[in-house]
């Protein structure tokens, strides 16, 4: 991995990416669902997988998801499961000999700064309620990842 190759180690890897598409599951074309499913699942095992051989140990992977993952929504049955599916894939990840931490963190609530509502590639967004405050929310992961969480559930940043 270059990051390690740069800095001479890898300390972790944190995973906040993804698209979203919006409706119900009848109405967002194929190519859509593929789009958003394929980067959620694989955006977040593909850097994983990389990272592993030369991560640090005791070293860290984290998933930033949604509260969609815990309660899905309506008119975001894809978005809620491949957020679901991607849980799953970090919660079977954490047993490993080699000391990583894989961490998964899932947030209550959008942030606005975040607003990926706002990029949707498909559909309009539901309302959503107040977004919570950015700065809020990566102090509570930061805590996680200092301590030795390796889940952070929706109801840790209310």
């Amino acid at each position: 991995m270059a990051a390690a190759a740069h800095h001479g180690r890898l300390d972790g890897v944190i995973n906040a990416a993804g698209v979203v598409a919006f409706g119900a599951l009848t109405d967002i074309d194929e190519r859509h669902r593929r789009r958003s499913g394929s980067r959620r699942l694989l955006g977040a095992a593909a850097p994983a997988a990389c990272a592993l051989p030369v991560l640090e140990p005791g070293g860290v992977i984290l998933g930033i998801s949604a509260v969609v993952a815990e309660r899905p929504m309506p008119n975001m049955a894809a978005y809620s499961a491949t957020k679901a599916a991607t849980a799953a894939l970090f919660a079977a990840a954490r047993s490993r000999p080699d000391g990583a931490r894989f961490g998964w963190s899932t947030c209550d609530r959008h942030t606005p700064r975040r607003a990926l509502a706002d990029r949707a590639i498909a559909g309009d967004p539901p309302r959503l309620p107040a977004g919570l405050d950015p700065d809020g929310v990566a102090a509570r992961i930061v805590e996680a990842l200092l301590g030795d969480e390796t889940e952070v559930a929706s109801s840790a940043f209310g």
